[in-house]
C-alpha cells in the first residue's frame, strides 16, 4: 500500500503533488479539531461525518493559505515525511479542540461539586455523548455550555481561530512539542480551574449560608431536627440560585470558551517563537 502511494505521488506533476500534500495537511489539522472539540468529537458523531466536515473546511481554507513551510516543499514526494507533518498538523488542531473540551470539563466538575454539596448526587446518569457517568446537575451544566457553544456560534469562532492559525503557524512548521504538555497544564489547566471556580462559587456561597443558618437554628432550638428538612432545603436553595445565576453563567461560559481558544492560540505562538 505504501509503495503504491509513493508511486502515485511520484507520478503526479510537482505542482499537483504539492497541492495534494498541502490539502492533506490542512485536512489533518481540521481533523484534530473535530476529534477533540465538544459535540463534534463525541462518539455519537460518525467518523465519516467528521471526515467529510474536515474535508469541506480544508477546501474552504485552502485558497487563503500563506505559502507552506520549506519542509512541505522538501518532503512533498516522501511519504514518511508527509506522515510526520500530518501528525504535527493533527496535534495542532487537537490543541484547539482540547482547549474548548477542557472548559466543558470544568463546567462538568462545577456541576458535580454543586451536586455533592446540595445532596443531588445520589442518582448518577449516563451521558450518551461521552459515555461517562455523572450527576444530573453536572449534565445540566454541560448542556447549558453546549447550548451556549452552538447557540452563540462559538463553534464557528473555533473554526475561524483554527483558520487564523495557518497565518500564525503555516502548514508544515514544526513546533517544540516537548514544551506543549507543560504549557497545557500551566496555561490552559489553570484557566480551566479558575473558570470552574467562578461558575461554582456563587451557588456554593449560598449553600454555605444555608448550612450556617441551619447550624444556628439547631443551636437555638435543639428540639428541631435539622436533618429532616436540611437536605431538602439545601437542594431547593441550590436549584433556586442556579435559576437566578443562569444569565451570569451563560455570559461566563461564552467568555470562558473564547478565553480558552485565545489561550491555545497564544500557547502555539509561544511554542513556535520560543
Amino acid at each position: 500500500m505504501w509503495q503504491s502511494l509513493d508511486a502515485l505521488i511520484l507520478a503526479l506533476p510537482a505542482d499537483a503533488a504539492l497541492k495534494l500534500v498541502v490539502f492533506a495537511l490542512v485536512l489533518a489539522r481540521f481533523a484534530g479539531v473535530l476529534a477533540a472539540a465538544p459535540f463534534f468529537g463525541a462518539g455519537a458523531v460518525p467518523v465519516r461525518t467528521k471526515a467529510w466536515v474536515a474535508a469541506l473546511l480544508a477546501l474552504c481554507v485552502l485558497p487563503l493559505l500563506p505559502p507552506p513551510a520549506d519542509a512541505v516543499l522538501a518532503w512533498s514526494r516522501r511519504l514518511p515525511g508527509i506522515a510526520v507533518l500530518a501528525a504535527s498538523e493533527f496535534a495542532i488542531g487537537y490543541t484547539f479542540g482540547l482547549a474548548v473540551d477542557l472548559f466543558f470539563a470544568a463546567v462538568q466538575w462545577a456541576g458535580q461539586v454543586l451536586a455533592q454539596q446540595a445532596g443531588l448526587s445520589l442518582g448518577d446518569i449516563l451521558d450518551p455523548l461521552s459515555g461517562a457517568g455523572g450527576s444530573a446537575l453536572a449534565e445540566f451544566k454541560y448542556l447549558i455550555a453546549l447550548g451556549v457553544f452552538l447557540g452563540a456560534n462559538l463553534h464557528l469562532e473555533l473554526v475561524a481561530v483554527v483558520g487564523q492559525s495557518f497565518e500564525l503557524v503555516p502548514v508544515g512548521v514544526t513546533l517544540q512539542w516537548d514544551r506543549v504538555g507543560e504549557l497545557l497544564v500551566l496555561g490552559l489547566g489553570s484557566t480551566m480551574w479558575s473558570l470552574g471556580l467562578r461558575i461554582v462559587l456563587p451557588v456554593m456561597l449560598g449553600i454555605l449560608l444555608v448550612t450556617v443558618g441551619l447550624a444556628f437554628v439547631s443551636r437555638a432550638v435543639p428540639e428541631i431536627n435539622v436533618f429532616v428538612f436540611g437536605f431538602g432545603l439545601q437542594a431547593l436553595v441550590c436549584l433556586w440560585l442556579l435559576y437566578l445565576a443562569v444569565p451570569f453563567v451563560v455570559d461566563l461560559m461564552r467568555e470562558g470558551i473564547e478565553r480558552m481558544l485565545w489561550d491555545a492560540r497564544g500557547l502555539l505562538a509561544y511554542v513556535r517563537g520560543g
